[in-house]
């Protein structure tokens, strides 16, 4: 007889799935941060936004002409990552450079064809799909997470 599965190892194999991707995707970042440390693009970007992080530091005591500068620091970070959507200064502060160097990535990996998985995990399907697995008196939990993890 197959073994049922409760709510709890429901949420439990989804969520271990989940983090296997995120795992995975985590690499995958890194590796293409890796790969794009080299590109004159990625050098670029990291510069502009060490710029505005420095420029930020300078603001307290140069209001007026500092604002100029971060300004045109921002605009060229948004142009390399952001320039089909509207610019919003707050985006660009040097406290969001991981989110947007992550989003820089994901572009790239986009151009690349190289999608990362978590994004698109679906945890109903993988729940329904884990459900009706359940019934097979041979169903491994294990093997499920592993298939579902790559």
């Amino acid at each position: 007889m197959a073994k049922q599965i409760n709510k709890l190892q429901l949420e439990a194999v989804v969520n271990t799935i989940k983090k296997n991707l995120e795992k995975q995707d985590a690499k995958t970042l890194e590796a293409c941060r890796e790969s794009l440390k080299k590109s004159k693009k990625y050098k670029e970007f990291v510069k502009t936004f060490d710029n505005i992080r420095d420029l930020e530091k300078e603001k307290c005591n140069f209001i007026e002409s500092i604002n100029v500068k971060l300004n045109i620091e921002k605009n060229k970070v948004h142009d390399l990552i952001d320039s089909d959507r509207y610019f919003y200064e707050e985006d660009y502060k040097s406290s969001n450079f991981n989110y947007k160097e992550k989003r820089f990535i994901n572009e790239k990996l986009k151009e690349l064809n190289t999608p990362l998985k978590a994004n698109d995990f679906n945890s109903q399907e993988v729940k329904d799909e884990l459900l009706i697995a359940s019934i097979d008196p041979e169903f491994s939990i294990q093997a499920f997470i592993d298939k579902y993890s790559i």
